[in-house]
């Protein structure tokens, strides 16, 4: 699972709870001046110590917006068997599961999601986009 980490910077106070000198933007001077900006980083949460290619992360993320169901197959939820494929996301307190089941002899992925009750296909080339391993996410 992917999560996106942001370091948060606490201004240190003393005992009494006051600002430290030279802390904070009542400080003589630094009135304008505003903590080092940290760069929001990717990490995977099975493997933290490996650095991710944040571009082709973002570009598998940007490709949610295009998932089009090609069709709505006759077949039963319940009849599916385990996923191939499973993908997570969370997003406005909310999280948002694709599953991905076997391929169909018409190329294309027998789906589910957490948003319909109804079972799916996707088209191969769209299904198969989300079958990454950590070796594909790895920065090079």
């Amino acid at each position: 699972s992917l999560a996106k980490l942001v370091e948060k910077r606490e201004e240190r106070s003393d005992e009494k709870g006051q600002k430290a000198p030279g802390k904070g933007a009542e400080a003589k001077g630094d009135e304008k001046k505003k903590p080092p900006k940290v760069p929001e980083a990717w990490v995977c949460r099975e493997h933290p110590g490996v650095r991710l290619n944040e571009a082709a992360l973002n570009q598998l993320l940007g490709s949610f917006e295009q998932i089009k169901a090609a069709d709505f197959p006759d077949v039963e939820r319940a009849g599916l068997g385990a996923p191939q494929a499973r993908v997570r996301l969370r997003a406005f307190n909310k999280t948002v599961e694709l599953a991905i089941f076997k391929k169909e002899a018409n190329n294309r992925y027998l789906c589910t999601s957490s948003e319909s009750n109804y079972v799916f296909s996707l088209d191969a080339w769209m299904a198969e986009r989300y079958f990454k391993t950590i070796a594909d996410l790895k920065e090079k």
